[in-house]
Parts: C-alpha cells; sequence; structure tokens
C-alpha cells in the first residue's frame, strides 16, 4: 500500500525559509543553556505545523542540531580560553611584583648581551630608568677594566658552563662605580635552547664598608695593645734611674755648703724629677686599668667625708696661688658602693686641674647632692675654661690642648683619661661644660644603693 502523504498548509515553503533563518540566527547566537533551548524549541515548529509528515526535514534538522552543539562547544572553549588569559594574567602580575620589590638587582639579557627586562632595584643600582635600560648593551654598565672578563663570562653561560658568583665593579649613570656581586645564570627551554640569561647584583657598598671599619678598628687595637705594653714597660723601667737622680740630689744637699744647698737649680731639678714620677705612676695606673690588674674593693663611701678628707689635702696647694676653695656638702649623708682610694683618686685629678688651670685669686667649690637614683659630685672653677674645639677630646689619653692643658704645667695629658675609666668602674658617667675664660664645671655622676647604709661605722 501507498503512503499517504497528507496535504500542507499552503505557503509552507515562505514559512520554512523562515524558520530556518531562525535557526541559523539561533546558532550563530547560542552563547549560553538559554540559546540552546531556542533552538530545540525552533526546530520543533515544523513538527507540530507539519505533524508527523516530515521525512523532508531530516537533512536540516541534523544539521541544525549539528551547528548547535558546534556553537555550545565553540563557546566552552572561548570561556576557558578567557580564564586561562586571566590566570596568566594574574600570574604575570604576582611575578612583575615579585619582580620589581626584589632587594637584589635582577637584567634578564638577550643572547645578544642587551638587556631584555630589569627590576627597579636595578634601575635605581645604575641610575637609570627602566625604560632607559631595556635595550641597552650590558658592557656599557661594566667597569672598562672588567669588561673583558665580563665578555667572556657571558660566552661560558652561552657554551652551558655554570659559573659562581663573583666580584665586578659597575659604572652608573653618573660615571660613578659601585661594587657588586653578581650572580649569572641561563634559562633554556625544554629543548635546551638558551632562552635569556638571568644575571642579579648585591650592592657591596655597606659590606666593604663593614670591612673597613672592621679592619681600621683591629689596626687602632693592635696599635693601642703595643701602646699599653710599651707604657708598661716604660714605666716601670724608668722608676729606678729617677729614684737615681732623686738620692743624688738628696746627697748633694748633704754635701753641698749651705748657700748652695737651696739653690733655684737644685729645687728645680727636684721638682722635675717628682714630676716624673707623678708622670710614670699615671701611665703604670692607666695600664693597670686597660689590663684590669688594679684590684678594687668596694664599700659604703660617703661622699661629704670624701671631700672634706681632699680639700683639706690640696688646700695648701690652693693657698700657694690665693685661691678659695669651698665644699657645698648635701644634708645628711650621700653613700655609694665605690673604691674609697680608686674614687678618691679620680676626684682629686679634677680638684687638681681645677687649682691648675684657675688664675690667682679663683675659686674651686666642689658640692655634693643626690637626686632620684643617682649622686652628683661637682667641681667647678673660675678657671681659663676650654675651647669648644678642644672639649670632646680633653677624656683622650695623650690629648693635650694649648688652652686645656698648658706644657708648661708638665704632665702627658693622662689625668682625666684615668678619671673617666675609674668612673665608668664604678657604673657612673662624667660630664664637661666649659667657656673659655670663664671657668669649667666637671660633673660624676653616681649610682645611688637601693637603701643608704645606717650604723656608727658608716660615717
Amino acid at each position: 500500500m501507498e503512503s499517504q502523504v497528507l496535504p500542507v498548509t499552503k505557503g509552507w515553503p515562505s514559512l520554512f525559509l523562515k524558520w530556518l533563518l531562525a535557526v541559523s540566527y539561533s546558532i550563530g547566537h547560542a552563547a549560553s543553556t538559554a540559546g540552546l533551548c531556542m533552538v530545540c524549541t525552533l526546530l520543533l515548529v515544523p513538527v507540530v505545523v507539519l505533524g508527523h509528515n516530515t521525512q523532508f526535514l531530516i537533512v536540516p534538522v541534523a544539521v541544525s542540531l549539528a551547528a548547535s552543539v558546534f556553537a555550545a562547544y565553540r563557546q566552552q572553549s572561548l570561556w576557558h580560553v578567557e580564564q586561562r588569559n586571566q590566570e596568566n594574567r594574574s600570574t604575570e602580575a604576582r611575578f612583575q611584583a615579585l619582580f620589581d620589590q626584589a632587594s637584589d638587582a635582577i637584567f634578564l639579557l638577550g643572547a645578544d648581551g642587551n638587556y631584555l627586562m630589569v627590576n627597579q632595584e636595578a634601575a635605581r643600582l645604575l641610575g637609570y630608568t627602566v625604560d632607559e635600560l631595556v635595550g641597552m648593551y650590558y658592557l656599557h654598565n661594566v667597569a672598562e677594566s672588567e669588561r673583558a672578563q665580563a665578555e667572556n663570562a657571558l660566552l661560558a653561560i652561552r657554551r652551558g658552563e655554570t659559573l659562581s658568583p663573583q666580584e665586578r665593579t659597575l659604572v652608573r649613570k653618573d660615571g660613578s662605580e659601585i661594587p657588586v656581586e653578581i650572580s649569572v645564570s641561563a634559562v633554556r627551554d625544554a629543548q635546551g635552547e638558551l632562552m635569556f640569561i638571568q644575571s642579579t647584583a648585591r650592592d657591596l657598598t655597606g659590606r666593604r664598608q663593614a670591612e673597613m671599619q672592621r679592619l681600621d678598628l683591629e689596626v687602632t687595637h693592635a696599635r693601642m695593645e703595643t701602646l699599653r705594653r710599651f707604657i708598661g714597660e716604660a714605666s716601670h723601667d724608668l722608676r729606678t734611674p729617677i729614684a737615681v737622680i732623686n738620692t743624688s740630689l738628696y746627697l748633694l744637699r748633704k754635701k753641698l755648703p749651705p748657700e748652695f744647698s737651696s739653690s733655684r737649680h737644685i729645687d728645680a731639678m727636684e721638682a722635675q724629677t717628682k714630676n716624673m714620677v707623678r708622670i710614670l705612676d699615671n701611665l703604670g695606673r692607666l695600664y693597670d686599668l686597660d689590663e684590669a690588674d688594679t684590684p678594687f674593693s668596694f664599700g659604703y663611701v660617703n661622699l661629704n667625708t670624701l671631700v672634706n678628707r681632699l680639700l683639706e689635702q690640696c688646700e695648701p696647694l690652693a693657698q700657694e696661688k690665693n685661691l678659695t676653695l669651698r665644699a657645698r656638702l648635701a644634708p645628711g649623708k650621700v653613700f655609694v658602693r665605690a673604691d674609697d682610694v680608686q674614687l678618691t683618686r679620680a676626684v682629686q685629678n679634677l680638684v687638681m686641674n681645677a687649682i691648675n688651670y684657675t688664675l690667682d685669686g679663683g675659686q674651686v667649690t666642689v658640692s655634693v647632692n643626690a637626686s632620684g637614683s643617682r649622686a652628683l659630685l661637682e667641681v667647678r672653677d673660675t678657671g681659663i675654661g676650654i675651647s669648644v674645639e678642644n672639649l670632646p677630646y680633653i677624656f683622650d689619653r695623650f690629648y693635650r690642648a694649648d688652652t686645656a692643658r698648658p706644657i708648661h704645667q708638665g704632665g702627658l695629658g693622662l689625668g682625666l683619661t684615668i678619671t673617666r675609666k675609674i668612673i665608668e668602674i664604678h657604673g657612673g658617667t662624667i660630664e664637661v661644660e666649659s667657656q673659655p675664660g670663664q671657668g669649667s664645671s666637671f660633673r660624676i655622676l653616681l649610682p645611688l644603693p637601693e637603701k643608704q647604709p645606717v650604723g656608727e661605722q658608716f660615717i
């Protein structure tokens, strides 16, 4: 039996063409699941219109379905590509941030030796901008005396050799030179072909300065050690001849007639030998302090008592110069933990300096006070003062200033050095203020014990 074909609505060819155009348009814009639904809906229209007699639509329907699937796959692929591009851009941004924030200078060079990429530290190190460096030949920034070595290193890297870090001298844009430590390595692809050369440079300026300072300290320490040994040996060896001179002068006075025994020449010789003995004492004392050979016996010392006792000893010398010695003591008692002998020596150096450098008719005042956790002992005079230029150096050993330490007074300039050393061993500090022609003020600050001692044995 022949199959019966149902009649088709009049004008269906025109409708079919419109439907086909709609399907094609939807396929071209099937960017989502909604687009695919639209395609499927449009494909059902002929079935509804034509009923079950749709044999002639098999080919266009199959084509439409295949086109729809292809469009969906194409859109999905585009989405994945965009995702990968976003990830690549994010990775590149992180790499660029790390690249620019690196503490070392980083240079990426092509096989021809030109800069492909540099970070901010590299630009700062060489004094250029990043744009100025990109494309520049690397030897332009190498010191002329080291260019042959740098070129050989680049050739070795191209051949696949591995180089250890080397020190180089780079030339900045302004022509100044800067020492660096450079590491160079090659970056190759999976086939072993050279992609680019990576070089990192670390500024050695700070390290070089630290090394120079260390060497200077070592040299200074060696010099001071030699000087200390000389001081210790000289102060010991010179005592014997000075003792012989003193004995000879004593015997000479005994044998000379009375009219000659008081000769000013003999007086001068005796004064100078005493001065030499004092110098040797200071040399030996400083040597012992440096070597920590001086024993310190710490106990409670009343600063008021120390000052009274010291001023009584210095009163005859002050009277010879018509000076006024004055004590301003704290009320009650001010005790510190100290070695009485050593602390007395430190204060005595200050009082003797004040007497020696104060003109006749002047005044020297020694005061004691306690404030908070510290005791203050001040020696103030109305003497010649110390110039601003000399003030920072007066505690340095062997330092002599024309106004602060006149040569006719004798000495090697060790008194203040010894004083500061003793005060520091006691955990204290010493300060000075002075103006030429108006006098000087030396202040010793010592820590107070947590509790002041009580009892008859503490006077």
